[in-house]
């Protein structure tokens, strides 16, 4: 019997040494060699002999608890031998019976088992059992056979909380997999610009869009002039803002409307309004009512290697979408100034600058037009170009420049060159330097045209410088004095032949401004005593 037992003990010491050592003695064989050698308790005699389980030491054949596997000389078969008691084994010595420790050699108390494959995490090589090795997995503990690590920083992309490493956390990132710090999300979708193909979310590819950062799904360019009708302020590129222009998508120019509908001549289906349509077809061969061709040369965009009919390749064509054979760069940021969303560079977007191909951060505009000063040829929209204006930001079409000074009327500040300032000339358009004002309204005798106030304008006044408050003939524009002054008769140079021609001229002049209602007869009586009077007409 003792055979036997040693036998076990050899094969399963040379077997497995360390759980040999560990089994051996926890089971008591050492306790059992001792007794079968020494005659303490006999073949048969269990003696308080403990063994390990049959299952442990027979490697074939199950032994009950009287038998004994004869593992040297016949490997699986049982006999009869000492009773074997079985007792607690705990190899690892985790409190764990090695019965039911997931990992047997190494202590593991806890017995967690991440990927639940009954072996422990103490001992499994592949916890979370991707068939990839705990040494070499990025995320040990989460299932990731393909070892995706997208910021190549160790972590696989599965545990990584930053997969881009833009130092925005994925459960916060609109572009997880694409570095994007700043988050900008121009249709708010949620996914960021940088990783969004469609930033207007119109369906249309930002490669491919013509108003990328506006919504336009149609992609509608109703002069091919690559930027889209949603975003382009002029659709027919005829110079007339579509806001006015009375054919918004068709180019006029001078804005011809035969019949009188508010629709141009190039729009009108019925030009002359006879109810006979003047359309004609762009494609009689096949339909196509949308007429898609970005650059009108008659292949469509799905197979025009340039699309822009510009003969530049789209791979090397800085503008592949947009005509620009020239390739010009304003700003020279390597975008074309055809698709370039600020062509001059000046931080204001094209649609929103009123100079887009010059550089005017203050956009500033006199005429309001929709040219800002930058740009605009004619700045007070005056139909007078800058370069030859007299008053460049202020409208005078007539360009008037009455002292000759260079200077528009409009905007020179002494108008008539009489060194008087406009605001306090009473001519400020006539050269008056005394600016004398006989009758004191106000308008000086320059430019006054009732210099005396008498009420007869100085073209039919006859007597320009009446005394004030005097009455005059309304024909005239004279007073009794001046119609029969003292000195002779009116507008000669010769004296009264005597006394009483003098009184007679004021007397009829008297008789007719009482007729006229402009003196009373008492008025005319005193007028004529201080006539008969006065030593006028006397030798």
């Amino acid at each position: 019997m003792l055979r036997y037992v040693l036998s076990t003990i050899i094969f399963l010491g040379f077997m497995a040494p360390k759980a040999f050592a560990a089994t051996a003695i926890e089971y008591g064989l050492i306790a059992a060699i001792i007794g079968i050698g020494g005659g303490i308790g006999g073949v048969g005699d269990p003696g308080g002999i403990i063994c390990p389980p049959p299952e442990i030491v027979c490697a074939i054949a199950a032994c009950d608890e009287t038998q004994v596997c004869d593992i040297i000389l016949e490997e699986g078969v049982c006999f009869a031998g000492v009773q074997c008691v079985a007792a607690v084994a705990d190899s690892d010595g985790d409190g764990v019976d090695n019965t039911s420790d997931n990992c047997s050699d190494i202590p593991n108390p806890a017995q967690t088992d991440f990927d639940m494959d009954g072996a422990g995490d103490e001992c499994d090589i592949d916890d979370d059992n991707d068939n990839v090795l705990d040494a070499v997995d990025n995320c040990p503990f989460i299932s990731d056979p393909d070892q995706s690590d997208f910021d190549m920083d160790g972590l696989g992309d599965l545990c990584d909380a930053d997969d881009d490493n833009d130092g925005i956390a994925d459960a916060m990132d609109n572009c997880p997999l694409n570095s994007d710090s700043d988050q900008t999300d121009a249709d708010g979708d949620g996914v960021g610009n940088v990783c969004d193909p469609d930033d207007d979310n119109d369906n249309v590819s930002d490669a491919s869009d013509n108003c990328p950062l506006q919504s336009n799904p149609d992609q509608e360019d109703n002069d091919s002039d690559l930027t889209g009708d949603i975003c382009d302020l002029d659709d027919d590129n005829d110079g007339v803002p579509d806001t006015s222009d009375n054919c918004q998508f068709s180019a006029n120019i001078d804005q011809s409307d035969t019949d009188g509908d508010g629709l141009g001549d190039v729009c009108d289906s019925d030009v002359d309004g006879d109810g006979v349509s003047n359309d004609t077809d762009n494609c009689p061969n096949g339909p196509n009512p949308l007429q898609e061709d970005n650059d009108g040369d008659g292949t469509g965009d799905a197979c025009d290697p340039d699309d822009d009919n510009d003969g530049i390749s789209d791979d090397s064509d800085n503008c592949p979408i947009d005509m620009n054979a020239g390739q010009d760069d304003l700003d020279i940021d390597n975008i074309g100034d055809i698709c370039d969303a600020d062509i001059d560079g000046d931080g204001i977007e094209n649609p929103d600058d009123n100079c887009p191909a010059d550089s005017n951060t203050d956009q500033e505009n006199s005429d309001g037009d929709a040219l800002g000063n930058a740009c605009d040829s004619d700045d007070d929209n005056d139909t007078v170009l800058d370069i030859e204006d007299n008053c460049p930001i202020l409208a005078n079409a007539d360009q008037a420049d009455s002292d000759e000074d260079g200077l528009g009327d409009v905007c020179d500040a002494e108008l008539d060159g009489d060194g008087v300032p406009n605001e306090v000339d009473n001519c400020p358009t006539v050269a008056n330097s005394s600016q004398d004002d006989f009758d004191g309204d106000g308008i000086g005798n320059a430019c006054d045209e009732d210099i005396d106030g008498d009420g007869t304008v100085n073209s039919n006044d006859s007597c320009s410088f009446t005394t004030i408050g005097a009455v005059v003939s309304p024909d005239s524009g004279c007073s009794i004095a001046q119609l029969c002054p003292c000195e002779g008769p009116m507008g000669t140079t010769t004296p009264w032949k005597n006394h009483g021609k003098y009184v007679s001229c004021v007397s009829k002049t008297s008789d007719s401004f009482v007729e006229l209602g402009l003196i009373s007869d008492i008025e005319k009586d005193a007028i004529t005593s201080s006539a008969a009077q006065s030593g006028c007409g006397k030798k």
